[in-house]
């Protein structure tokens, strides 16, 4: 239900299940929209902020998909589901998110809610994560800021055309196994868009400064 990471205080949790876009084509209005798309340049395992992350090519990808987008905006976004589910089988005391979106902040209503994320833990009991328009999610198309994440350091090198991803991390109040997420959008004018998810393990919290590290080149 995850894949290792180097680091025994993360586990980068496997999405495949879950993607539902393929950043070779275009994922927001058209599939032949190649330009409004994440393109990255590069992939593989990336850290910022010490925590691992795996950026996925299609290729490698059973499905063939390597992000998830989820219902939302306009054009193909409004066909995809509006939840889906991450098995993740482990305990985690924090949540560590790469994403951006379509029509997101300066486009979209600020502070209105783009996704909730409900970590649900063996023997029922669940928490609830929700992340907003202008405060952690901006627009994919260039280096936006919000102050509830961060751009990655380096873009440039990850991704074509000046687009972005941005992180993000949740602590989590409650203890115990995590089963799965629940991955939900609000349906409104945002296409959330999430590129990878690593839970901590560990007590500790990441330490300062970002970093990349590990990325190969395209196929």
């Amino acid at each position: 239900t995850y894949l290792c990471a180097d680091d025994q205080h993360f586990r980068i949790l496997d999405l495949t299940s879950a993607f539902t876009a393929n950043t070779s084509r275009g994922i927001y209005n058209t599939l032949e929209s190649r330009d409004e798309s994440l393109r990255f340049k590069k992939w593989g395992t990336l850290k910022h902020r010490d925590v691992p992350f795996d950026i996925i090519s299609p290729t490698r990808s059973t499905t063939g998909k390597n992000v998830l987008v989820l219902q939302g905006g306009a054009g193909i976004a409004r066909n995809y589901p509006r939840e889906v589910e991450v098995p993740v089988g482990r305990p985690a005391t924090k949540l560590h998110f790469l994403g951006a979106a379509g029509w997101g902040f300066p486009i979209g209503k600020k502070d209105d809610p783009v996704v909730k994320i409900t970590a649900h833990f063996a023997g029922g009991e669940t928490e609830e994560m929700i992340f907003r328009n202008g405060v952690e999610f901006a627009d994919y198309i260039a280096k936006i800021d919000v102050p509830g994440s961060e751009a990655l350091d380096n873009l440039d090198q990850l991704l074509s055309n000046g687009r972005q991803v941005r992180y993000f991390a949740k602590s989590l109040t409650k203890r115990g196994v995590i089963e799965k997420l629940t991955i939900a959008s609000y349906n409104n004018e945002v296409a959330p868009t999430l590129v990878a998810i690593t839970a901590e393990v560990g007590e500790g919290g990441p330490a300062s400064g970002p970093a990349f590290v590990s990325l190969a080149g395209s196929p």
